[in-house]
């Protein structure tokens, strides 16, 4: 998740900003899972078993799963691309993320998001993580945090 927030235009430019984010996600999410609408789905195993999960989603729903799910074309739309991530969901993008985060960063991840991830079944591979990454990491994350606000600043100033 950290890897792809790294490509969204409206996420912030920082590792560490962005594992926070996805730990607030998280936790917040973990917070409903008791509630009648909250269904779990993992990435990978709806890239792995797409047809046993989607008839879970689809049974979770209160919906029939037809075949035609998984083939169907998505909608085209004439308006504004959220800046979501498209396309289909395949297995290729499972692992991208160990060629798109340095070490260092895979490091700053779990030392922020590690005790959640493993929640999920998730394994840390980066080791231990130094005081020096940490500092780097949050300083730059300090520095990206000023640069949003500033450009906001302007942005509402010009105005």
């Amino acid at each position: 998740m950290v890897a792809s927030l790294e490509r969204m235009p409206w996420a912030p430019n920082s590792v560490v900003s962005n594992a926070a984010m996805w730990l607030l996600f998280d936790r917040a999410a973990r917070r409903l899972r008791n509630y009648a609408g909250y269904l779990l789905v993992r990435y990978e195993t709806l890239v792995t078993q797409p047809e046993q999960e989607l008839t879970r989603i689809c049974s979770h729903l209160g919906e029939d799963s037809v075949p035609g799910m998984l083939t169907a074309e998505p909608a085209r739309s004439s308006g504004p691309t959220p800046h979501l991530a498209t396309g289909p969901l395949t297995r290729k993008r499972m692992n991208k993320w160990q060629e798109q985060l340095t070490p260092e960063e895979v490091s700053l991840v779990e030392w922020i998001d590690g005790r959640d991830m493993e929640l999920y079944g998730y394994h840390r591979n980066a080791g231990s993580i130094t005081t020096a990454t940490i500092a780097r990491g949050v300083a730059v994350a300090a520095f990206d945090s000023v640069r949003r606000q500033v450009a906001a600043f302007l942005i509402c100033g010009v105005r």
